[in-house]
């Protein structure tokens, strides 16, 4: 609650004979100012809420990733990526943009425009597992013959995300992410729960994997309708609200197909040149590595994208002055995490898992080395979509997919595998100046700040490589 307004302030002086002055502008004054505490209120409650969330879910799934270790070999393991990488794929597909249409649109409640926006979803799930069916052959050519098998059965697992409430967007929207991350941690105790019970009881192989996927993808699902108070999804087909999804949306389709490419070209890449039990490896390390990048999406998806679109609706100059506090909250805190990842991942690896994995190290290394710039850029993706910019989102992700693809396949040629990750550490490095460019021609480019973060980080990165192999040697097992 605001302060009350001082007396004086509305009141004539005395014995001035004047008229007292109007309450109005006074009173839209403290209106607005208790928006903005309120606005600023929701922002740290969500953000605490999903960094809370986040970490709860990753100290589960490395708790599963270590038990799944001394329960498989690395090829399962190269297996078990492959398979994670295309439910990831349908998982974004699915997507197509509705969700940040709900959070960024004027309609994002009106109860025609949610259930449209449902029922396209329901459709485009139903289109997805069809996909997946159809490609299931020719994948399983270059990738492996269990996939034939595998993806028609994963595939379903998007008829299941196309029948999820919109009101998980709507509470986005809002900024009230708890029953969000309630749900998240809910659907990943039962994922992990089946995954290891299948793993020890019934078949100690990918097949774990693909039953943990199905009950967390039903789980989510009934909590998404059942938990969350709100409207009701409904059958529906509302021909402005389709315009204006198709419209925001329209750009957002593509990017999620390229975007897929853009993070995931390089395990695609990597599955096809090396072995199964490589990729293994390669896949363990990736998924250590992608805990603190995964975190910033996660913030900067529930939070910071809701936040700064409800700045851009109310005052562009605002939007603009609160970036940069959102972005610094978002990148140094998180970088200085990179920075001690490159310290310690060899040593992590070294002390929990068994000698064939050790290789995953420095895959966490090279990785974390990549998002020290990959911060920046995804910082200003968010402000991209908050106003209303898809296009540009699309052109980072299109740059970001070119110059993975060129640097990863120029390291191997040149150097194999230790070239290919030399490739992958310097891809968003690369990708830097294109995001300049298109921050600077939407009139929100903060050099400073960048290169600032960019030279502190190279400097410490480099001293954490220096130092990483003296942590082994003094406090591991394996050197």
């Amino acid at each position: 609650m605001s302060d009350p307004e001082p007396i004086l302030a509305t009141s004539a002086p005395i014995g001035s004979g004047g008229a007292a002055p109007a309450l109005g502008p006074a009173t839209a004054e403290s209106r607005k100012l208790a928006r903005r505490n309120s606005l600023r209120g929701r922002t740290m409650t969500s953000g605490i809420w999903t960094v809370f969330g986040h970490g709860t879910t990753q100290v589960l799934r490395l708790g599963s990733n270590i038990a799944l270790s001394y329960l498989l070999v690395p090829d399962d393991f190269g297996m078990m990526a492959l398979v994670a990488i295309f439910m990831q794929a349908l998982q974004m597909f699915s997507d197509i943009g509705i969700g940040p249409s709900i959070i960024q649109s004027k309609r994002g409640d009106d109860p025609v425009f949610l259930n449209t926006a449902w029922t396209i979803q329901v459709f485009r799930g139903f289109a997805l597992w069809g996909v997946a069916c159809v490609i299931a052959y020719p994948v399983s050519l270059l990738w492996g013959e269990m996939l034939f098998t595998l993806l028609p059965v994963v595939g379903f697992t998007a008829v299941l995300q196309g029948f999820n409430s919109t009101r998980l967007q709507t509470m986005n929207r809002r900024l009230t992410v708890g029953w969000i991350t309630m749900i998240e941690m809910g659907t990943q105790i039962v994922a992990i729960a089946t995954m290891i019970g299948v793993a020890l009881w019934v078949s100690a192989s990918v097949w774990a994997l693909v039953a943990g996927g199905f009950a967390g993808a039903t789980t989510k699902m009934v909590l998404s309708h059942t938990a969350i108070p709100g409207h009701p999804n409904r059958f529906a087909w509302d021909r402005s609200s389709v315009t204006e999804l198709v419209r925001f949306g329209r750009w957002i389709f593509i990017s999620t197909i390229v975007t897929f490419l853009a993070l995931h070209v390089n395990n695609l890449l990597y599955g096809a040149l090396m072995s199964a039990a490589a990729m293994g490896v390669y896949w363990i390390g990736y998924q250590l590595a992608q805990v603190l990048p995964v975190l910033v999406k996660q913030v900067g998806a529930q939070v910071g994208f809701a936040a700064l679109s409800e700045l851009y609706r109310r005052n562009e100059d605002d939007f603009r002055q609160k970036l940069a506090k959102v972005r610094f909250v978002l990148v140094v805190p998180i970088n200085a995490g990179l920075i001690l990842a490159i310290l310690v991942g060899p040593l992590f690896i070294d002390l929990c898992y068994h000698t064939p994995y050790f290789g995953a190290g420095w895959v966490i290394q090279v990785l974390a080395i990549n998002s020290l710039a990959g911060m920046l850029n995804s910082s200003y993706g968010h402000a991209y979509m908050a106003t209303g910019s898809t296009f540009r989102n699309m052109v980072t992700v299109v740059a970001q997919l070119i110059l993975t693809v060129s640097a990863t396949v120029t390291g191997y040629f040149l150097a194999g595998e230790t070239g290919f990750l030399m490739g992958i550490g310097i891809s968003q490095w690369l990708r830097y100046p294109v995001d300049a460019v298109l921050a600077g021609t939407s009139g929100f480019w903060q050099w400073r700040f960048d290169f600032a973060v960019l030279v502190v980080s190279a400097v410490l990165a480099l001293g954490a490589l220096w130092a990483s192999p003296y942590l082994v040697l003094w406090f591991g097992g394996q050197m």
